[in-house]
């Protein structure tokens, strides 16, 4: 054997291995080289041109003088190495399949073989082509063991068939040794004999051809035997195969390469019968046959996968003709065909679909009430949400529902995270219940949310946590109305004690006027005729009860802005003359603080567009707020100054200041500056309410500044100007006198003192006056005493005045009568009740004098 050729022959044992263990590209490399040599040689006999491969590697000098070429591979050993290296290429690369490696297998060895039998039977041109060219004998066995070892790592090869449990494999395997080795094994036996002179060829051939025949018979009759025996063997595989496929509750069926019925077993023929089909007849008869357009369906295409892809498949399918839902698994079989296992599945469908609805409700139920779950794997790290958990969330749902540890964690907000981790560990160690209420943020919005959070630890055998599940409710809503519903209960809490502090200081601002004009009383009683006393009495009397009505209007119309009720009526007003009124309104005050009031106002006239007794009652309150809070010998200063279309009236005073942290709340209601019990004018802490609101009616606004307490404080009144082109002329002055005349009036009031003092005072102004005290009087004395003007009490006995109005103007001359409501009660509710009773003014308790000298003026 020469060098190249070993070597040629280690390549390829090496790539056959490669191939062997799947190492294609390894298989590659070592197969090239094969090709290339056993190539590169033939072409060196065929051409004559020395390519010089026999010295690559190496080079012997011994053996080669009888040889044709010398220190070159043989004509057949240099195609059989060709066809080894491509048949490996191509088999390494996966091309042509397993034929075309056979067929190189199959023409190496018999090149081989035939060298092989040459050497064996001394025939010298089996091996020798031409003469000289030969192939050594064991050049001859490797090259056949290669090529035996192509054939058998050939996919689906020989090896494959005869590995197969078939009669025909058995036969195979039985025969195919014998007719090898026998013929060769005699025939060398027979030369043997021959050549030692034991025989002539005539009887050598003889007993050649009888050993044969015998030797073969007896192979054939054992391999018969055993292939009888293997027969015998599959039948009762298959009676047993046929027996457990009958025992089976699904149906089974085998179709052959050409589509056609071969099998049924029991439970599908049982299936066709209950629907009155022989299913005996189905066999033979094509799929399409039997069903008409089946191929065209999606179980039929399926079907033709299998079949063509030789692969298992399994797939779900309606059968329209019996309404049912079936579960298909088709396998190929290894004649071709397919063999088919069906299973009515329409009970399951039906239950997946209930199953599924009741899903469905479920997650719109908890959708509702705001309700999510979670099923959390503690083994396997894994979490599963409900979809209203995505939703809760703002995540998309996974198509799984499968979440993450993170998903959850991120949104928890992380100064309730301990909490949360304290509760998990304490419910998972102590086999306990996991409560928790705490905030997430909304993954797309943002928004916190709160959630209401409970669930319950699984444990195994050793007592380890392995899975949680749990609730979660969204609460926020419920939060925010705790939350607002405690700042109600404070709210109303505040305003409890701001209604207590109210009425405290109601009692105590009622009393302060009470007081001096009990005395004042007191000393008119005793003055003996001392005009001095009685002037200073009756001025004390005036003073308080002036303050005491201001009080009162004070509340009447902070009650009014409260519920929108109060109107404002707006004309053209000087700015001075409205200063001027206000400042005359409070001096009384002043002086009797011994406080000095300095008015500084443009010399030009600013005229406005506003309600004049509300402005006026701005500027009263607010001097009467600094004449309040200031101290004996003190000062108040107004300054008004136009700044463009507004006017900037400051009132400052240099008395006991607000501390910085009261000046946002000055404006509020109720709120007074320190403890006004202490002061003997702490008021009720709604001036300044009612001042803030009448100036944002107007259109202006107010603030304060102070530099804290002693130090005095400053109000800041803006307003807007009326442009002076839209200025008028002010109307003449109307004498407030009452024109000359007796009038006969009646006065009717339950309480005998009012009734009697308006009288007087009336009495005292020239006029004729008669008293009643119910509503039956009223009415009697209206048709005997033939009133001018009326002046008529609401809260009457017997017939209110509301019901004396209306039977008065039912008299003769009652529609002729002024009748003038006189009343506690001034809403703008109340002046439209009197209105359709009949009344013609509604004047309101204490009576104002000046109003009730126009009403007068207007019954001339």
């Amino acid at each position: 054997m020469l060098p190249m050729a070993g070597l040629a022959a280690l390549l390829a044992g090496t790539a056959l291995v490669a191939l062997g263990l799947g190492h294609r590209r390894m298989a590659t490399g070592f197969a090239a080289p094969v090709l290339l040599i056993g190539a590169a040689v033939l072409f060196e006999h065929v051409t004559g041109i020395d390519l010089h491969i026999d010295r690559l590697v190496l080079y012997r000098e011994w053996g080669q003088n009888a040889t044709y070429a010398p220190g070159r591979i043989g004509v057949p050993a240099s195609v059989s190495f060709t066809v080894l290296g491509a048949t490996l290429l191509l088999a390494a690369q996966r091309r042509n399949g397993a034929r075309s490696t056979v067929l190189g297998g199959v023409l190496v060895s018999a090149i081989a073989m035939l060298s092989i039998v040459g050497y064996l039977f001394l025939a010298d041109t089996l091996y020798s082509l031409p003469r000289l060219t030969t192939i050594a004998l064991q050049t001859a066995i490797i090259v056949l063991a290669l090529g035996m070892g192509i054939i058998a790592s050939a996919r689906n090869g020989v090896l494959v068939f005869l590995r197969e449990e078939t009669a025909a494999a058995t036969l195979v395997r039985r025969t195919l040794p014998s007719i090898i080795l026998l013929p060769v094994l005699l025939g060398w036996l027979m030369l043997r004999a021959q050549k030692l002179g034991w025989f002539d060829p005539a009887f050598g051939t003889s007993v050649l051809v009888l050993g044969l025949i015998g030797l073969l018979t007896i192979v054939l009759w054992r391999t018969a035997a055993s292939v009888a025996s293997h027969e015998r063997s599959l039948l009762n595989s298959q009676q047993r195969l046929e027996g457990v496929l009958a025992t089976i509750g699904d149906g089974f069926q085998v179709v052959d390469r050409d589509w056609r019925y071969t099998y049924f077993n029991l439970a599908f023929r049982r299936d066709f019968a209950e629907r009155g089909v022989d299913a005996d007849a189905m066999l033979g008869r094509t799929i399409s046959e039997v069903f008409p357009g089946f191929e065209a369906t999606p179980a039929g295409h399926t079907l033709q996968r299998v079949m063509s892809e030789r692969t298992e498949m399994a797939y779900e399918t309606w059968f329209e003709p019996w309404q049912r839902w079936f579960a298909f698994r088709a396998a190929p079989t290894p004649d071709g065909g397919l063999s088919i296992l069906s299973q009515d599945i329409t009970e399951r469908r039906q239950a997946a679909e209930r199953l599924r609805a009741s899903e469905e409700r479920l997650q719109l139920a908890m959708l509702i009430a705001d309700a999510a779950t979670w099923d959390a794997d503690l083994v396997n790290k894994t979490v599963h949400w409900s979809d209203s958990h995505f939703t809760m969330l703002g995540y998309p749902p996974t198509p799984d529902r499968q979440a993450t540890h993170a998903m959850w964690q991120d949104m928890v907000l992380p100064e309730d995270m301990p909490n949360l981790q304290r509760e998990w560990t304490r419910a998972e160690v102590g086999h306990d219940m996991f409560v928790s209420e705490h905030r997430m943020r909304h993954a797309l919005t943002g928004d916190i949310l709160w959630v209401n959070a409970a669930g319950r630890f699984f444990y195994d055998a050793d007592g380890e946590s392995v899975r949680f599940v749990g609730v979660m409710f969204d609460i926020t809503a419920r939060k925010h109305s705790e939350e607002q519903l405690n700042r109600l209960t404070t709210d109303l809490r505040d305003a409890d004690r701001s209604k207590n502090e109210f009425l405290a200081s109601l009692a105590h601002e009622l009393r302060n006027p009470l007081a001096p004009m009990r005395t004042a009383l007191e000393v008119m009683k005793r003055a003996d005729g001392r005009e001095d006393l009685m002037t200073e009495s009756r001025a004390t009397m005036e003073r308080q009860l002036g303050q005491m009505t201001r009080l009162i209007d004070d509340l009447l119309d902070i009650n009014r802005i409260t519920r929108s009720k109060l109107e404002l009526r707006m004309e053209q007003v000087d700015l001075a003359s409205v200063v001027n009124h206000a400042v005359e309104a409070i001096r009384p005050l002043a002086d009797g603080a011994d406080v000095r009031l300095h008015i500084r106002l443009p010399d030009d006239p600013i005229h406005l567009h506003a309600d004049p007794a509300r402005l006026a009652q701005i500027f009263s309150n607010l001097l009467n707020n600094a004449c309040k809070y200031n101290d004996r010998g003190g000062n108040v200063w107004l300054t008004a100054v136009r700044q463009g279309a507004e006017v900037l009236v400051t009132v400052r005073d240099d008395g006991s200041g607000i501390a910085p942290a009261m000046l946002p709340r000055v404006f509020d209601m109720f709120f007074q500056v320190g403890n006004t019990l202490e002061r003997s004018h702490g008021g009720l802490g709604i001036g300044l309410a009612l001042v803030h609101r009448l100036v944002a009616m107007h259109g202006g606004s107010v603030a304060v500044q102070s530099e804290g307490e002693g130090k005095g404080s400053e109000f800041l009144l803006r307003l807007p100007v009326l442009d002076e082109s839209a200025v008028s002329p002010p109307d003449a002055p109307q004498d407030p006198r009452v024109a000359a005349g007796r009038r006969r009036i009646l006065v009717v009031d339950d309480n005998v003192d009012t009734a009697r003092s308006l009288a007087m005072l009336l009495g005292v102004m020239g006029n004729e006056t008669a008293i009643g005290h119910d509503g039956d009087a009223a009415v009697t004395l209206a048709g005997a005493f033939k009133p001018d003007v009326i002046f008529l009490d609401i809260g009457l006995p017997g017939r209110n005045g509301y019901e004396a109005c209306r039977a008065i103007r039912q008299l003769p001359g009652g529609t002729d009568i002024t009748i003038v409501a006189i009343t506690g009660w001034g809403q703008e509710r109340d002046r439209l009740t009197s209105s359709e009773a009949g009344f013609d003014t509604h004047l309101v308790k204490p009576v104002d004098i000046p109003a009730l000298v126009a009403v007068l003026e207007s019954n001339k």
